[in-house]
């Protein structure tokens, strides 16, 4: 009977011990746990913490250009256009104060898609060991898709938003040229109405108050 009893207690301790796992960074799994974490919880700014340097780079640089964009949109477009240029952004994106502000409005709204579900967790749990090639490193998931982790200062970081933010960025300068063209066409149409309306006002001044072809010169590509 004692023999049943402690077999019983072994049977009990194990699964708990199976339970635990781990979540050191220093890990590649322990990297993905935590990043799983942060996803359960919604948590933005634990995503970034989590992400490469590259992920960060990426970041600011997308950050200077949405500020810079913001910037010529709200001085140089007229006002009748204004609101539709601004609408072509993301919710939040043009009013980041800074790159942790412009991360959480890119990311936050499918963060709170996703809900905090066992099988939430389940699926971003590690299987198997992960696979190490120096500085980089793959993790498995219990979903069936693979992670991709870079190692920084002794903690292993996510790769998970690069491609994605390196994208925004190169999308983003292809804007800039599309509101560099949009803003030289709105100069010239205030260019032809202005000479428009000073041809106007030259056609119906009195004699001899000065000579109306003055202005054509202005009408002149």
């Amino acid at each position: 009977m004692r023999a049943v009893l402690v077999l019983l207690c072994l049977l009990a301790f194990l699964p708990l011990a199976g339970c635990e796992e781990n979540r050191d960074p220093a890990t590649p799994d322990g990297a993905l746990h935590q990043l799983r974490d942060a996803v359960s919880a919604h948590d933005a700014a634990a995503l970034l913490s989590l992400s490469s340097a590259a992920t960060r780079k990426h970041l600011e640089e997308l950050h200077a250009l949405v500020q810079g964009q913001a910037g010529r949109i709200a001085k140089d477009y007229p006002d009748e256009h204004r609101t539709a240029a601004r609408g072509a952004y993301p919710a939040g994106v043009l009013e980041a104060a800074d790159a942790p502000a412009l991360f959480a409005a890119l990311v936050g709204p499918q963060l709170e898609k996703l809900e905090a579900s066992p099988g939430l967790r389940w699926g971003l749990t590690s299987l198997g060991a992960p696979s190490i090639d120096g500085e980089r490193a793959s993790v498995s998931t219990q979903s069936g898709e693979t992670l991709e982790f870079v190692r920084e200062d002794g903690q292993w970081k996510t790769t998970a938003f690069e491609q994605q933010f390196q994208s925004n960025v190169n999308r983003l300068k292809l804007n800039q040229q599309t509101l560099d063209e949009n803003l030289a066409v709105f100069q010239e149409l205030a260019r032809r109405a202005a000479a428009k309306q000073a041809a106007e006002a030259g056609a119906g001044a009195a004699p001899g108050s000065g000579p109306a072809a003055a202005s054509a010169p202005v009408q002149s590509p």
